[in-house]
């Protein structure tokens, strides 16, 4: 009997050891559960975050992208100005020269005729004067062969 006795005992104590190990498991268990539902947790807070930075990063992008093709197409509307500009400038100019060049050639044509009316009556007074010197040595010679 006594060893009926002892294996009893010896079963309750195994069931009780064996009940608070099932219990220190369990335990151990709901730690770990707990553990990693705040490590899921934390890292669910990060990705969420991260995706929150990627939105803001690509809401972001599109702006300068925006910022910049609007600034492109303005720097082509003030380049394509600025040579418009640049080319009635240099039609003006270019007019201005032609404009000029005519204005001297008209200059030219009448100084050169100034000229030649200036040189008609120089020829006209020399033959003049070549007729009254004649006149006069012709009248000096008549008066003293008198």
């Amino acid at each position: 009997m006594a060893a009926v006795s002892v294996a009893p005992f010896s079963s309750q104590a195994n069931c009780a050891s064996a009940r608070e190990a099932l219990a220190e498991l369990a335990a151990g268990r709901q730690a770990v559960e707990h553990f990693l539902t705040e490590i899921l947790d934390h890292l669910e807070a990060l990705w969420n975050r991260m995706e929150e930075r990627q939105r803001a990063m690509a809401s972001q992008r599109q702006r300068l992208d925006e910022e910049l093709r609007k600034r492109a197409e303005e720097l082509e509307r003030q380049s394509a100005a600025f040579g418009d500009r640049k080319k009635r400038t240099r039609e003006e100019v270019r007019r201005g020269v032609v404009a000029a060049t005519a204005e001297f050639a008209e200059a030219m044509v009448h100084q050169r005729l100034q000229m030649a009316e200036e040189r008609a009556r120089w020829h006209e007074e020399l033959r003049q004067m070549r007729q009254l010197l004649e006149l006069i040595a012709h009248r000096q010679a008549d008066s003293s062969t008198k």
